[in-house]
């Protein structure tokens, strides 16, 4: 009888520091500086019982566990264009992220004999740690957004080439050069736009806003059935209280198409 699982859960943090400046009546220009930290936490289990006593061995028990921390920077550049009072275009530029990521791994693994065998029980464990870097691709951005009669509408897209991201290390991977290693990322990623919209209403005479949104993410890697991709709707409603005060109530879910 063989079992195992998976568990994986972590975090990626953008911590920004940014501002803008109006270069004419019509035109603004902005700067972002990004800082990134994050933590991924990987853990995977195997277990083999001999539950028919076929073998010598009562049951066998491995336990990996890899902990990575990400930090790194880049830019992100942005212009905003107000063609008249309604209407609104902007586009933006994100430089790549140089990621230092720090790998923690441990494995344990024991094997336990039946009680005829007269033997001890037998294990090993491992642990260590490497750090590598690994570069982003530049990212391109454009919306734009319609207020017209108490109904904003707004729309932007997003373009990332995966197959440019790069490791600018030797990768966490025995055997595996930093230049075998890029070519395998260029052949399994791809490019990618993602898409998102969404709309505003203010109901009059009421001071209450109607909102709905949509968000296509696609799978960056290649080769992968259109389901891989991942779809996100918004609902939200919000409730002018007073002049200060808003309350705003969203609702979130997605899925794989």
């Amino acid at each position: 009888n063989q079992r195992w699982s998976e568990l994986e859960e972590g975090s990626l943090n953008n911590w920004m520091f940014a501002g803008a400046v109006d270069v004419s009546p019509n035109f603004s220009v902005g700067l972002a500086l990004n800082y990134w930290t994050g933590k991924d936490d990987y853990q995977f289990s195997f277990v083999e019982e001999d539950n028919l006593d076929l073998y010598t061995f009562r049951d066998f028990r491995r336990d990996d566990n890899i902990v990575s921390e990400f930090r790194g920077f880049n830019l992100k550049f942005g212009g905003l264009y107000r063609l008249n009072s309604n209407l609104r275009l902007a586009a933006t530029i994100a430089t790549p992220t140089t990621l230092k990521v720090t790998d923690n791994f441990t494995t344990n693994d024991e094997t336990r004999f039946d009680p005829q065998e007269n033997r001890a029980n037998e294990g090993s464990s491992d642990e260590g740690s490497f750090e590598y870097n690994i570069r982003s691709p530049f990212t391109f951005g454009a919306g734009a957004s319609l207020n017209f009669a108490g109904l904003l509408v707004a729309g932007s897209a997003e373009f990332i080439d995966w197959s440019q991201i790069r490791y600018t290390s030797e990768p966490p991977i025995d055997g595996l050069s930093k230049n075998k290693a890029n070519e395998q990322l260029t052949r399994n990623y791809r490019s990618v736009t993602r898409l998102r919209a969404g709309a505003e209403f203010t109901l009059p005479g009421l001071g209450m806003q109607v909102r709905a949104g949509y968000y296509l993410d696609p799978s960056p890697l290649e080769n992968l059935p259109d389901d891989a991709d991942r779809e996100f709707f918004t609902y939200g409603l919000g409730f002018l209280l007073n002049k200060q005060v808003k309350l705003d109530v969203a609702y979130f879910t997605g899925e794989s198409r």
